[in-house]
């Protein structure tokens, strides 16, 4: 039987955790021995701490264990896709297609979406999930919340939190798509990303999104009004286009196209072999007037390219353009190539 809601400490200790409860108290007087120190990951504006456990310390298998056997068995809203076994980017984004290309789009983004989960909410979740016949009930809350955050917030790395965030948002997403329905309005959510679609006209007008600010304030999130995009008739976000197709966008093409070209060049291969990117970052910055290294070294060029051949492959499913389908097929072949090259 699939567990959604926590009955008995036994049923927590034995069954979902599989772990005793005083060495667990033991474990997170010392959580700073887990989770040391967070890595700066550079994004647009500019960086997002992300926190590293080791996948082979006690306090990574019990929050795996409480995603396996607990958390995962919580439904959550079906209009987000983020952080949803199945989902992916493409379904977030796969109902906004629209045939007769009349769609009018509006992507909101949510400002420090992990950070805003504020301890009040996620022990209010909680409340709902931890039976309240249980005589140590909020000694019990009280654990499972110390398992899922660390300085009293969820953060970025730990396995638990995407789904806690799915959780803890899911009144909101049912209050969103509610207020949509009233308009003929389609939403979906990836993570901190709120995407909506359709042919009636509010939908870009000032009274439409303050709704959506109103719906979200209430909860304590922010809308992040420098990331929104209004639109009509297709609409660009993270490398895609959408309109009657899901497609990659140009943008996204020219980089790929430049260092493919660039890689073609067997003299710097042999470099790039040898770890040296310093001629591709130099010809990246002369093509894109950027004066900062697109990659540190060879295995993250690596990764890049590993990524971006999952990228178009990805692409791929969700189009019916007999065009896009031909050249990206050949774009995987020579990907495949390079990288061959490049690993040897």
């Amino acid at each position: 039987m699939k567990i959604w809601k926590i009955e008995s400490e036994k049923q927590f200790y034995d069954i979902i955790i599989k772990y005793d409860k005083d060495k667990l108290k033991l474990l997170l007087d010392n959580k700073e021995n887990y989770y040391g120190n967070p890595i700066d990951v550079p994004k647009k504006n500019g960086y997002r701490q992300i926190y590293c456990i080791n996948k082979r310390c006690d306090l990574y298998r019990i929050q795996k264990r409480m995603v396996d056997n607990f958390l995962k068995n919580i439904k959550v809203s079906d209009r987000t896709c983020g952080f949803v076994k199945g989902s992916s980017y493409y379904d977030f984004m796969e109902p906004h297609k629209d045939f007769y290309k009349r769609n009018q789009y509006l992507r909101l983004d949510l400002k420090n979406f992990f950070g805003s989960i504020s301890k009040k909410m996620v022990t209010d979740c909680l409340l709902y999930y931890v039976d309240e016949k249980i005589v140590n009930r909020d000694e019990l809350i009280k654990m499972i919340f110390e398992i899922l955050t660390y300085n009293n917030i969820l953060i970025q790395g730990a396995i638990t939190s995407p789904i806690i965030s799915n959780i803890v948002f899911r009144e909101l997403d049912i209050r969103i798509q509610k207020y949509c329905r009233k308009y003929d309005i389609i939403y979906t959510r990836y993570a901190d990303d709120l995407l909506f679609s359709g042919y009636n006209s509010i939908l870009l007008k000032k009274t439409f999104y303050k709704g959506i600010e109103k719906i979200v304030g209430s909860r304590g999130f922010q809308i992040n009004y420098l990331k929104t995009k209004r639109a009509k008739e297709y609409i660009s976000l993270n490398g895609f286009v959408i309109d009657n197709d899901i497609r990659l966008s140009r943008k996204k093409l020219e980089e790929i196209n430049r260092i493919i070209f660039f890689l073609n060049r067997k003299d710097e291969l042999k470099k790039i072999k040898k770890g040296d990117v310093s001629g591709l970052n130099m010809h990246l910055r002369k093509e894109t007037n950027i004066n900062t290294d697109r990659f540190a070294g060879k295995y993250e060029l690596l990764n890049y390219l590993n990524g971006y051949r999952a990228f178009i492959i990805s692409a791929m499913k969700y189009s019916e353009d007999e065009n896009f389908l031909s050249k990206s097929k050949n774009k995987i072949e020579k990907l495949e190539d390079i990288v061959n090259k490049i690993a040897k």
